[in-house]
């Protein structure tokens, strides 16, 4: 697959998930700079920053059940963030969502994906093709 991508952000507090997703995410796209951070409050901020100095990350991976501030939090302080700028949005979780829970994740703009926490290359590649044709997904877990 001939993916590439400027900036990945991957937030999650498990910090082996995170080493494996990005050797997943390396072997699977070409992506010029992979960051990694533990919680939302870090992503959050790190966002608001880019948004002053740069541009903001093509994709965000977000785990949904963050520390300190959730990815429910995240998503809702990051929807105020202007639309020109807004990445795509991948939910990541590790139990079955339910029903509300999908509903609530699909009415946020920028969640174009919603995935199990274990990334691999089937579910990398069924992002992408959901991402470029600006469609929703949900993901059998």
């Amino acid at each position: 697959m001939d993916v590439k991508f400027d900036l990945i952000l991957l937030v999650d507090s498990n910090r082996v998930s995170n080493f494996f997703n990005q050797i997943v995410l390396n072997k699977t796209w070409e992506i010029n700079k992979l960051i990694s951070v533990d919680n939302c409050l870090e992503a959050i901020e790190f966002v608001e920053h880019k948004q002053a100095v740069h541009p903001i990350p093509d994709v965000i991976f977000l785990d949904l059940h963050a520390p300190l501030m959730n990815g429910w939090e995240f998503l809702d302080r990051y929807d105020q963030f202007p639309k020109s700028q807004a990445a795509m949005i991948v939910v990541m979780h590790t139990r079955e969502l339910l029903e509300e829970e999908i509903d609530k994740l699909c009415a946020y703009d920028s969640v174009c994906a919603i995935t199990n926490k274990s990334l691999d290359a089937k579910a990398i590649a069924e992002v992408y093709t959901k991402m470029n044709t600006c469609q929703k997904l949900i993901m059998s877990s």
